[in-house]
């Protein structure tokens, strides 16, 4: 039933209240949490654990593998005038 012209229209005894689905939300409550925690799983499972195995096995963490004997590089004389070193190219 309805009073006028866009107004919105009044409860009737039929309806249901909210004390009624209150079960349904807190069981939809717990179950989003389960499901939740499902996919958070199962993307770790997925994503981030083999990431985690690839780098455990060749990485070298504790520096165990020798390193070079020398990181060296000779240097290559290239401004070997005032004018060179002051050029720009």
């Amino acid at each position: 039933m309805t009073i006028g012209l866009g107004e919105l229209p009044l409860a009737s005894s039929h309806e249901p209240s909210a004390a009624m689905f209150q079960p349904v939300l807190d069981f939809l409550e717990r179950f989003g949490n389960v499901v939740g925690r499902l996919l958070l799983t199962l993307v770790y499972i997925v994503a981030v654990a083999p990431v985690a195995i690839f780098y455990r096995v060749f990485a070298d963490c504790l520096l165990t593998k020798k390193a070079p004997a020398s990181t060296y590089v000779p240097w290559q004389s290239i401004n070997e005038t005032l004018e060179d070193a002051r050029r720009q190219d």
